[in-house]
């Protein structure tokens, strides 16, 4: 990954966040082997795009409220919506959930 910013010539925060931006960048970082979907929603919400990184603490919190297993794209628009509703940023939805799961697991 690092070798694609530097090649793409991103060497800032600002910078990544516009690369980022650019809807070729997704396709770019998805070809390096274990970089997914929510590698690059982490990393928007890192450099301050709206995001949510799905992973396995938000898919326990969504069990719990009893959505099924779905598809990434359809549990990051069923969390996007959540936010939406609660009136806040979707980086502050994530790290709540993932707070809550993670203490409830302990």
């Amino acid at each position: 990954m690092a070798v694609l910013l530097q090649y793409q010539g991103v060497e800032t925060e600002a910078e990544l966040a516009e690369w980022l931006s650019v809807p070729e960048s997704s396709d770019l970082l998805r070809s390096i082997r274990g970089v997914g979907p929510k590698t690059f929603d982490y990393l928007c919400s890192l450099v301050g795009r709206p995001a949510i990184a799905i992973d396995r603490h938000l898919l326990t919190f969504a069990s719990w409220a009893g959505v099924t297993a779905r598809p990434y794209d359809e549990m990051a628009t069923i969390f996007q919506a959540a936010a939406h509703l609660l009136d806040v940023e979707y980086v502050t939805l994530d790290r709540t959930v993932w707070e809550y799961v993670r203490q409830s697991s302990q």
